[in-house]
Parts: C-alpha cells; sequence; structure tokens
C-alpha cells in the first residue's frame, strides 16, 4: 500500500497517521513510500477494503521445509 494513498484518503498528514492507527509518530516516520505489511492489512480491514492490500507490493518469503 502506497502511503500517499492512505494520506490522500485519510485527508491527514503523514503524522497524524499513527493516531488513526494507535502506533508511535516514530513509527509512521520510518515509513517510505510503501507503508509496512501489517499496516496496509489493517488499514484495508479498517476502511473496509477501500483502502487495498497489495501484496505484490511486499517480497514474498521462502518455503518452509
Amino acid at each position: 500500500m502506497y502511503l500517499k494513498n492512505v494520506v490522500s484518503f485519510l485527508g491527514v498528514k503523514k503524522t497524524n497517521i499513527d493516531k488513526k492507527l494507535g502506533v508511535t509518530t516514530g513509527y509512521v516516520s520510518q515509513w517510505g513510500a510503501i507503508i509496512p505489511e501489517p499496516m496496509a492489512t489493517k488499514l484495508a480491514l479498517l476502511t473496509n477494503g477501500k483502502l487495498k492490500y497489495d501484496p505484490n507490493l511486499y517480497p514474498k518469503l521462502p518455503k518452509q521445509l
């Protein structure tokens, strides 16, 4: 999920997203253009899918034996 889409959808600045998600400002300030996968899934749930989680944006983990 792209940060610019989250900011646009929520109508808030990057620094105010922390309150919406219940995380620290420091955590949000470390995000790049793509937000962390756990936050993307949380936002998809909180917005009833209006913000879309795209698994293709995140690296796949190798399969365990």
